[in-house]
């Protein structure tokens, strides 16, 4: 097992798993697979969905993107921040800078606050952040690029958007290359849910060599 000195968690863990993929890969529905097996699980998005609605940072995000960004209730316009930031790449920077040390100290105490054999934890810009080094294993979900732009016009979005959110993430290409596991989701949800149980499987086999 890869030793991490700054791992996430801890020795809470005895195996830590970073998720990453490319945009409509199926990134969600492998976490929610791992979690159906019994590991524990987070949502990195989910953290920010949490740090956007604190006040404080509303008011710093106020102040550098404008009142444009704001509700009527005080609150974010999270789809126009989104949108602002994947169209200007200097402006996206600007709002990592703020929100990705938040999210970085909530996923560890997430993982600190409790124990366990495996936790998966999902995070789209897993290595373009460097948290890959704080997980024990790096896992990528790719899918073929005409199935995902499929799957993420299902979901509403258009061709323009998919393309930008693609080019703020690494190549899929370079997210495989880096990565110690892959899962391929081209097919039905029968064959990623038996894919996901195999590594799950050669996970747990892993990890009991070191009990």
């Amino acid at each position: 097992m890869p030793s991490r000195k700054n791992k996430f968690g801890g020795n809470n863990w005895r195996v830590t798993i970073g998720l990453t993929g490319g945009i409509g890969a199926g990134k969600s529905t492998v976490l929610n697979g791992f979690r159906e097996l019994g590991a524990f699980t987070l949502d990195s998005d989910r953290f920010v969905k949490e740090i956007l609605n604190r006040a404080g940072v509303i008011k710093k995000l106020k102040k550098i993107f404008g009142t444009e960004i704001i509700k009527r209730n005080g609150k974010i316009r999270k789809a126009d921040l989104a949108g602002l930031v994947f169209a200007n790449p200097q402006k996206r920077k600007i709002l990592e800078k703020i929100i990705h040390p938040l999210v970085e100290d909530e996923l560890n105490t997430a993982l600190t606050r409790k124990r366990g054999l495996i936790a998966v934890c999902e995070v789209p810009l897993l290595f373009e952040v460097g948290w890959d080094k704080r997980f024990d294993y790096s896992l990528a979900v790719a899918a073929k690029n005409g199935v995902t732009r499929s799957r993420m016009k299902a979901r509403g979005y258009n061709k323009n958007e998919v393309f930008r959110r693609m080019k703020a993430q690494w190549p899929i290409s370079k997210k495989i290359k880096n990565s110690d596991f892959v899962i391929y989701n081209n097919g039905s949800r029968a064959d990623l849910k038996t894919a996901v149980r195999k590594l799950w499987n050669l996970i747990s086999e892993k990890s009991t060599r070191y009990n």
